[in-house]
């Protein structure tokens, strides 16, 4: 599955908590989106994507990703957001189908103002990693193992009598 990041994910330490794995800058070309803009979501540090007519949403596009790894981008994102199907321009093509996570916009108020990156990294980013960090190994911790059942208890020596009537 192809994901258009566009907020905290374009920083690789959180992709790195989210999916429990590295996936560098490397691993994630740029790509466009137009028809958007970034903003802040009012009380939270980190964006939303707003319909705009004239706008441009640069981001990362992660290709190719396993259930796995959605599973954990939708723990993290939570109920405030859902993925939505789009189309993204990269360096290498015009158009690719991606999906992105787009605000439910009755859980999630924008501010008026674009949401930055290098921002977010100054003011808030060591503390949202220790934030997702709890959340993400709470949430997507393996199932604890499902004990056997206990062994059958031998009775050695005779059976007890049974009478007759008493089943």
């Amino acid at each position: 599955m192809n994901l258009f990041f566009f907020g905290t994910l374009l920083d690789p330490d959180v992709r790195r908590v989210v999916l429990g794995r590295p996936l560098p800058d490397e691993a994630t070309p740029p790509a466009a989106l137009r028809g958007f803009r970034r903003v802040g979501v009012a009380g939270r540090d980190y964006p939303c994507l707003l319909p705009h007519p004239t706008g441009l949403v640069l981001g990362r596009l992660a290709c190719g990703l396993d259930q796995p790894s959605v599973h954990r981008l939708m723990v993290f994102e939570g109920r405030e957001y859902h993925l939505v199907p789009l189309t993204v321009a990269t360096p290498d093509s015009d158009a690719v189908r991606a999906w992105a996570f787009l605000s439910c916009r009755f859980r999630v108020e924008p501010h008026a103002r674009d949401w930055s990156l290098e921002a977010w990294r100054r003011r808030h980013k060591r503390a949202f990693l220790r934030r997702i960090l709890r959340v993400v190994e709470r949430r997507c911790a393996a199932p604890p193992p499902v004990p056997s059942p206990p062994a059958p208890k031998l009775l050695l020596g005779r059976p007890p009598r049974m009478r007759m009537g008493h089943w």
